[in-house]
């Protein structure tokens, strides 16, 4: 069962309210206020931030405070003679009246138009949030936003895309596709409403509680393999006893797929996923257990990793191994993108151990 939400006494949850920090050269993190006082409303809740390319346009979310079913819209604020200007909701072609409009996120496509993806649960989706998108003309005009159709969309909710510009990714989190529990984040190759089935990013970086909220930094730069998502996983900051109340931010970094040692081999690089300030590449020797090898982030160790391969390290015989993602296109045979990774793993074990014979 998925870990989802607890709820929080209304009278004791605070208001949702957009912070800013700067990251040091240490790696730590300091606030700033300066920034966030021009769009935090006394009333409202507001978060869900998304920058133009230029940096002279920013999207964001207000929402009521109405329990159960908040209502949502969507806010731009323009950077002019050095200062942000008050923020202006979108017109109703976007922010629906009755509905919720929310998760904005800035991009362009191939012709250089400025394109804004966002979730909503407006009629004409699939049920539930639904992710649309719509091209920003002249800088203020908004054409109608279109669904970007149902590999992406399911009847339940869809949320928090991210498109990799780079790649031509959409990263989003579901709680209709195929998941592990709660919202999973997944991605889909293409743009506007042309996708690829969508990929669950699998375990660790999905959990069985939520995770949403999915973004890459600098998404231009090809070198760059670090990035943060949200989850209100277990031994999270949290409210309640059960601890799944309430979202942290966590950050990932994931291998690039180079060789890093001459005696170790790098296995995968598509789910080296770790949440928590820790990097892991998986590793292998020939005639021994392929290993995870886990780093901070912050740490001053070598670019290199190296792991010495002992005698506990080696293949022995009647070992129980344990795959996890083996994933199966419904009422098929046929295995689905997500679970190749694993079985790559499997077969570095039986290259070794030629001859073995296999369970299920």
């Amino acid at each position: 069962s998925s870990l989802r939400n607890d709820s929080v006494n209304n009278s004791d949850a605070p208001l949702v309210k957009i912070f800013s920090a700067v990251k040091e050269n240490n790696g730590n993190f300091i606030r700033k206020t300066d920034f966030e006082k021009k769009f935090n409303d006394v009333n409202l809740h507001t978060g869900n931030g998304t920058f133009s390319s230029d940096k002279t346009k920013f999207y964001f979310t207000k929402c009521t405070t109405d329990a159960p079913t908040p209502t949502c819209n969507i806010y731009v604020s323009c950077f002019k003679n050095g200062s942000w200007h008050k923020a202006i909701k979108l017109p109703e072609i976007i922010n629906v009246k009755k509905y919720s409009t929310t998760h904005p996120n800035y991009t362009s496509n191939k012709k250089n138009q400025e394109v804004l993806y966002f979730s909503s649960d407006r009629p004409g989706g699939y049920g539930g949030f639904d992710l649309w998108f719509t091209v920003i003309k002249n800088d203020s005009d908004y054409t109608v936003p279109k669904n970007l159709g149902q590999k992406i969309n399911t009847s339940e909710n869809e949320i928090t895309p991210f498109y990799d510009l780079l790649n031509k990714v959409l990263y989003f989190s579901s709680d209709g596709l195929k998941n592990i529990g709660g919202l999973d984040i997944f991605s889909s190759k293409g743009a506007l409403s042309k996708w690829e089935t969508p990929v669950n990013l699998g375990y660790p970086l999905n959990s069985n509680a939520d995770d949403f909220g999915y973004i890459l930094l600098d998404s231009d730069n090809e070198k760059e393999n670090q990035g943060y998502f949200v989850s209100n996983r277990k031994d999270t900051v949290s409210l309640t006893k059960s601890g799944t109340c309430c979202d942290d931010i966590f950050k990932f970094t994931w291998s690039t797929g180079k060789e890093k040692s001459d005696s170790a081999k790098l296995l995968t690089q598509s789910t080296n996923f770790l949440a928590a300030d820790t990097t892991k590449t998986m590793v292998q020797q020939k005639g021994y257990y392929a290993e995870n090898i886990i780093k901070g982030v912050n740490s001053n160790s070598e670019d290199t990793l190296r792991k010495d391969f002992g005698t506990s390290d080696k293949i022995e015989k009647n070992i129980t191994y344990s795959l996890k993602n083996i994933y199966f296109d419904f009422d098929k045979a046929t295995l689905r993108a997500e679970s190749v990774t694993e079985l790559d793993y499997l077969v570095s074990i039986l290259k070794e151990m030629q001859g073995v014979l296999i369970e299920i």
